[in-house]
Order: C-alpha cells, then structure tokens, then sequence
C-alpha cells in the first residue's frame, strides 16, 4: 500500500487530525444554527446534526447566497444543507450570518 493511502486511511480513522479541532465542526454548526434561527423568516429544518445545518429558506435568498460566493448544497424539495468543517471558524460563520440577514432584509 502507498504511504499516501496508508496516511490517509489513518487520518480517516481519527476522530479528528489533532486534540485541538476535536469538536470544532460540531461547535461552529451549532453557532451557525443559532444565528440562522436569530433571522427573521428562516428557520431551521431540523435540529443541528454534529456538523449539518439544515435550513428552510426561498431560492431567492439561497441564489442571492450562491452569488455573494457562498457554497451550501440544495436538497431536492428538502431545503438546503450547511456543513461545516474542521477550517470553519467563528469569523464564516459570523460573516455568513451577516451576509444572510443583509439578504433577507432586502428581500
């Protein structure tokens, strides 16, 4: 096996790449759940799950995202879908959440 695939099947097996991100996914998705819910109009889709943040909000709004540089995945007749990563820290979020309540308020 090739050091490369033998790194990487180690590194999937992990929890997390090192003690300090452990859980940081989890945190910033629960962070970004609360501030999606702090804007009018939105809700969440359902509860926050470990780094998955589902949320109900027009196309118009999500396309208006899309075109500000934002990248989330659509699901087919089931909102959309957040993810966060062990890279996302406290300032995306916070940004997004601006950049979201800045379009829901002029939408």
């Amino acid at each position: 096996m090739s050091q490369t695939l033998e790194l990487t099947r180690d590194l999937l097996a992990r929890r997390s790449v090192t003690p300090a991100d452990e859980g940081c996914q989890a945190l910033m998705a629960q962070r970004l759940g609360a501030a999606i819910s702090a804007v009018p109009g939105l809700r969440l889709a359902r509860p926050v799950e470990v780094n998955a943040v589902f949320v109900d909000m027009s196309a118009a709004v999500a396309e208006a995202m899309f075109s500000m540089g934002w990248h989330f995945y659509t699901l087919s007749g089931a909102g959309y879908r957040l993810m966060c990563s062990w890279a996302t820290t406290a300032e995306d979020v916070a940004a997004f959440a601006r950049d979201l309540q800045r379009v829901v308020s002029e939408s």
